[in-house]
């Protein structure tokens, strides 16, 4: 088979394991009574949990979303009491992310619905080929994120 339709291939898959993780994430949240909200927010509460005050900048960063997407993700989040904000103290224009006693709770739900997802992903590969598969990945991720302006 050519590159090229290896390549095409590949991208579907890429596409369709995008689809099918976003909707078993949905899934589960909603198994957890989280139904009302998107998987995003687990992507942006989940590094709340790891290393509390994170900047809003860092995270879209890491994230690969606009600084306004996760702005809009944080304000839901604070509606929901689960986040609070805190301005810099040298750079006021910095915003610190921290998360509540209540966001802490959903936050290990949300940890364990991760784990969960982790675990049937690797269901039947070994090791070895989940590290190519991740070498692979993310060499693609370069090679098109180098081509971003």
């Amino acid at each position: 088979m050519p590159q090229q339709n290896i390549m095409l291939e590949l991208s579907r898959t890429i596409y369709k394991v995008n689809r099918i993780m976003t909707e078993y994430w949905q899934q589960l949240m909603e198994q957890e009574d989280l139904g009302d909200l998107q998987p995003t927010i687990a992507a942006v509460l989940l590094p709340l949990l790891e290393k509390e005050g994170r900047m809003l900048s860092e995270l879209a960063g890491n994230l690969r979303m606009k600084a306004p997407t996760v702005t809009v993700i944080a304000n839901r989040l604070e509606e929901l009491g689960w986040i609070r904000r805190e301005r810099g103290t040298e750079d006021r224009r910095q915003v610190h992310l921290f998360l509540t006693e209540e966001g802490r709770e959903k936050a290990k739900i949300l940890g364990r619905i991760r784990r969960k997802v982790l675990q049937h992903m690797a269901a039947g590969i070994g090791k070895d080929r989940l590290v190519t598969a991740n070498k692979t990945l993310n060499q693609i991720l370069s090679n098109v994120d180098g081509r971003l302006s």
